[in-house]
């Protein structure tokens, strides 16, 4: 990571990833027991939501509903009644199941319809669509299920945006190494860590395009291999490999064979990119131990198409679905390997 960024975004990067919205919930929980910033984010959702939520006191992380399911901070009135519900994500599934269970919860508990309540789900900018379409969807099921829509205003904002407006409520106090101020830029820096790995929608032929996304593109290979890894194992065991002859990064991983040394590399070619070709590929190199077997399968398979052979070696492209942002488009990725081994155990 550039060593430039602040601490705990590096840490962020090396430590947390996986348990990174849990923690930068707590964070957001204690920076609003400050009441600066939590009347400015009273304010805020009121402002996109165009409601009346001043009633709000004070928020709880991880509030747990009778369902099981846990809003990841909930702003309460003085009768501990949800009007706010804030769901935050980074890399993290975001489904209509999910937003419909706080919706339920909060407009069982709050109950009046004429009480203004709120739901609003933080993203990475690059998610935000994404999150607007997932409302979209939570008001048409309800329609066609002849329900009513939930009452609560929703809407959603993108982790710079709060940040933003938190940065503007405390602009007049000092900025001192022990300030909010500081801890404001810490946690900045960590939200733009941890939605690093959440990547945009790409381009399905992408082109020239992925030079500029090229981090981005080395983030999917790094996060999506980790998945091909076998269970109980580490990325010290795996280790993601900076570069070789065509591939920048990549790691090695099981094929799938039943032998010893069964090996593919899973990693971004540049040099395949730039021809206009998929950026993401799997690698069989001729050294396999069962090539020939291995080799025949892939060719004689629906994949086969798409194969090539360079420099001895079979390649074969994973297709980056242009409508897969974030976590769906690694799983994808990851289901098209799987596809592969299945391919080499038959």
């Amino acid at each position: 990571m550039d060593q430039s960024a602040r601490l705990m975004a590096r840490v962020a990067d090396w430590w947390f990833r996986g348990i990174g919205e849990p923690i930068v919930t707590r964070a957001f929980a204690l920076m609003l027991e400050d009441s600066r910033l939590r009347a400015a984010t009273v304010s805020q959702i009121g402002a996109v939501t165009g409601l009346d939520l001043s009633d709000v006191r004070w928020f709880v992380a991880e509030r747990i509903q009778d369902d099981g399911a846990r809003a990841d901070l909930v702003g309460l009135d003085a009768s501990s009644r949800p009007r706010v519900v804030i769901e935050a994500k980074f890399n993290a599934y975001l489904t209509t199941k999910q937003v419909r269970s706080y919706l339920d919860d909060q407009e069982r508990l709050v109950g009046d319809p004429l009480i203004d309540r709120a739901l609003v789900l933080l993203m990475p900018p690059s998610r935000v669509a994404e999150a607007e379409n997932v409302l979209r969807q939570v008001r048409s099921e309800r329609i066609s299920e002849g329900l009513l829509p939930h009452t609560a205003g929703t809407g959603v904002l993108s982790w710079d945006a709060w940040i933003d407006h938190w940065e503007l409520a405390v602009d007049d106090l000092p900025k001192t190494p022990d300030s909010i101020a500081a801890d404001l830029v810490q946690l900045r820096a960590v939200c733009r860590a941890l939605g690093g790995v959440v990547v945009p929608p790409f381009n399905s032929d992408t082109g020239a395009e992925w030079r500029q996304r090229e981090s981005e593109l080395a983030n999917v290979v790094a996060e999506a291999t980790k998945l091909l890894m076998p269970p109980g194992s580490t990325a010290a065991d795996f280790p993601l490999q900076k570069r070789d002859a065509r591939f920048s990064p990549f790691r090695w991983v099981p094929s799938g064979y039943p032998a010893p040394n069964s090996w593919m590399a899973v990693g971004l070619s540049g040099e395949f990119a730039d021809e206009g070709s998929a950026p993401i590929w799997v690698r069989y190199d001729a050294t396999h131990p069962e090539w020939p077997t291995l080799r025949t399968r892939i060719m004689t398979s629906a994949l086969g198409a798409s194969a090539r052979h360079d420099h001895g070696n079979l390649w074969v492209p994973l297709v980056i679905n242009p409508e897969r942002p974030g976590p769906a488009l690694i799983d994808d990725l990851v289901r098209q390997a799987e596809s592969l081994r299945r391919l080499a155990r038959e």
